[in-house]
């Protein structure tokens, strides 16, 4: 047994077996997914960059996004396991990367060429290069060329901002007087909702990044918070207390029509939804006033626990990717990050934190096995990366201020 699994049962046995056991009722999905199984060895594989042509603000970027993309381990020792050979030139018009993987005999893994005008970023092109190396020699997805979402706290001020998957070219996109929080993609990182708390109303607000156009989603009295976009772009999965309770409600995106999901005592929170959107998972506290994570039906219909012992759990995200839940819930007196795998009849909660301090509001990155979360701890409150796969924790490119509840582009 590995150092990882043993300090992952050793989390399980704190909880005094309450997260032993998990839902055993199955929920299908016809969808093509990838499953990313855990691993024998305790780490990623070794790179070697053998050979690089460009500036050196080629080679910054190059580095960050092969670290910080966390797939491979870049060392100097040429007996690595890949070998590459990265050329980036640009001219007057166009930039041109090239590139060339090879295993540790000098073997020829795979190689192409990406090329863009001047006027794209050299940013934007390095990154796509990065994400297609992963995509071909892991056959997975990877997510440099993600963008980050998050909130921001200066001088009690909170605002979404935006940032690369790195944190890095951190951005400010909202400056409302009062709190602008929970920033939530679209599928194909066009536009973004958050709520908007002001003196009068809570209020969803959707953002036309290409434009950069605000206008609001709802104009409901009571409060409106907590939108999800479906993975097809098509409903809104959010929180109103048009009612006399907090509940959830889907909203068609065309017609604005919305749909009631919910009727309980308790309140609802922090919906997503599954990758064939037939499902929706959220957070309520209808029972014994302690928050946990329910799944539904997004027509309507029965709920059901997504844990089967009466667990606190919260802030849950769903890959469409992986088909995994993350979700925040207490270790030892902290929160830790977990997931569920949707994939297995064994949906036992994988527990993946373990340092000091509260790690909170996780959110899938586009390859399905890294989860940006935050992490408070010595009265800082950091983004983190954290790998699903062997349990390492990266601290994002961090700035002044106080970060929260990230969420990444697909």
């Amino acid at each position: 047994m590995n150092a990882r699994r043993i300090a992952t049962v050793a989390s399980r046995m704190l909880l005094c077996a309450a997260v032993a056991l998990v839902a055993t009722a199955r929920t299908a999905f016809a969808i093509d997914r990838i499953e990313i199984e855990k691993a024998a060895k305790t780490g990623n594989p070794t790179l070697v960059i053998e050979g690089f042509e460009g500036s050196e603000e080629a080679r910054s970027v190059l580095s960050d996004s092969l670290y910080y993309s966390d797939w491979f381990d870049v060392v100097v020792d040429r007996n690595a396991d890949y070998r590459l050979s990265f050329v980036c030139r640009e001219s007057a018009s166009s930039r041109m990367v090239r590139v060339q993987v090879s295993d540790r005999d000098s073997n020829p893994v795979t190689g192409f060429e990406q090329k863009t005008d001047r006027s794209a970023a050299l940013t934007t092109l390095i990154h796509s290069s990065v994400d297609e190396i992963i995509r071909r020699v892991f056959r997975n997805p990877g997510f440099c060329r993600s963008k980050l979402a998050y909130v921001k706290n200066l001088d009690g001020i909170k605002q979404v901002w935006t940032a690369q998957f790195d944190g890095g070219d951190p951005e400010q996109l909202t400056f409302n007087n009062d709190l602008s929080v929970e920033p939530d993609w679209n599928a194909n990182g066009t536009f973004l909702v958050y709520t908007l708390y002001d003196t009068f109303s809570t209020d969803i607000i959707v953002l036309d990044l290409v434009n950069r156009r605000h206008r609001r989603l709802t104009r409901f009295p009571g409060l409106s918070s907590g939108a999800a976009i479906s993975n097809n772009n098509a409903r809104t999965a959010m929180t109103l207390s048009k009612g006399k309770n907090v509940d959830l409600y889907t909203m068609d995106m065309t017609t604005g029509q919305l749909a009631r999901l919910t009727q309980t005592a308790g309140a609802e929170s922090s919906p997503c939804w599954s990758p064939d959107d037939a499902t929706i998972c959220y957070v309520s506290d209808d029972i014994g006033n302690r928050p946990m994570i329910y799944l539904m039906p997004a027509s309507g219909g029965a709920s059901r626990r997504l844990l089967r012992v009466p667990v606190e759990s919260v802030s849950p995200d769903w890959s469409p990717v992986s088909n995994r839940i993350c979700f925040s819930m207490p270790v030892g007196g902290i929160y830790a990050v977990a997931y569920i795998d949707m994939n297995s009849s064994d949906r036992e909660p994988e527990i993946l934190t373990s340092g000091s301090g509260d790690w909170e509001s996780p959110s899938w990155a586009a390859d399905g096995r890294h989860i940006v979360c935050s992490r408070t701890f010595q009265g800082q409150q950091v983004l983190y990366l954290v790998d699903s796969l062997y349990g390492k924790a990266i601290p994002l490119k961090n700035y002044q201020g106080r970060d929260s509840t990230p969420s990444y582009s697909n």
